[in-house]
């Protein structure tokens, strides 16, 4: 719900034919008539990656943010174009600020992508990929963007779940503690910078003794500097209620 320019904006994907799934976004009037649309085809010729819209937000900074997945590379994928126009590539709106930005070296497996609209008219502003990489041979693998928020000014923060590894995984810290081992599936909060050249905080949640594997994070707040997750916690096949963790200082 845009109420500020008094519209609903709204995202999916369709299965255009049995290959191939695309990703749109439509902002409608209160009145239904459709005010804008951006990646909304039903074909885009060479771009064979299926790609989706999974989640959008209206940020503090009255900006919109739109995630979503492909699967595998985002070359292949209709997010590596213009919105209103995909047969112009992004360029350096496409962010590639290191190899977990950038899906060189990525097989089948599903990957992030978030941009930052425009919600006047859909038009895309900046755009960054996202995937984690293996530890035995740096080959990219799945992340998954289930929450998402942005700051006053402009800084994204993500949260959802990832496979192995996160870059520098085993060197992150929640409120002074070092993460436990990883497990696939483990839940995550990141934060990107207002400009997506910077990635600020990227860390899991797994603690020394608790399992974190299968314990997606679902949902994120964004307010006054502190960020509220909440991520269901799996301990060896056994499902625990959802857990709040509250993260300070950013």
């Amino acid at each position: 719900m845009d109420s500020a320019r008094t519209q609903v904006i709204v995202g999916g994907y369709t299965q255009v034919n049995s290959t191939l799934q695309l990703p749109w976004v439509r902002a409608y009037a209160y009145n239904g008539g459709v005010r804008w649309r951006s990646h909304d085809v039903s074909a885009a010729p060479g771009l064979c990656a299926d790609s989706r819209v999974e989640r959008l937000a209206i940020g503090a900074d009255g900006k919109l943010y739109v995630a979503g997945s492909i699967n595998g590379g985002i070359g292949a994928s209709i997010f590596s174009r213009d919105p209103k126009d995909i047969t112009l590539p992004l360029g350096a709106r496409l962010v590639k600020s290191d190899e977990y930005s950038d899906s060189t070296n990525t097989g089948s497996v599903n990957i992030a992508w978030f941009g930052c609209f425009n919600p006047e008219d859909g038009a895309l502003e900046l755009a960054q990929g996202l995937l984690t990489r293996r530890t035995s041979d740096n080959q990219g693998n799945s992340v998954s963007i289930r929450a998402m928020a942005a700051d006053e000014r402009g800084r994204v923060f993500l949260a959802g779940d990832a496979a192995c590894c996160i870059k520098n995984r085993d060197q992150q810290r929640v409120a002074g503690v070092a993460v436990g081992p990883y497990e696939s599936g483990e839940g995550y909060v990141a934060l990107v910078s207002e400009d997506f050249r910077q990635r600020l905080v990227w860390t899991p949640y797994a603690g020394p003794t608790i399992s974190g594997g299968s314990s997606a994070a679902n949902a994120l707040a964004v307010r006054n500097g502190n960020v509220l997750t909440v991520a269901k916690q799996s301990d060896h096949g056994q499902c625990h209620p959802a857990h709040a963790r509250r993260i300070n200082g950013f």
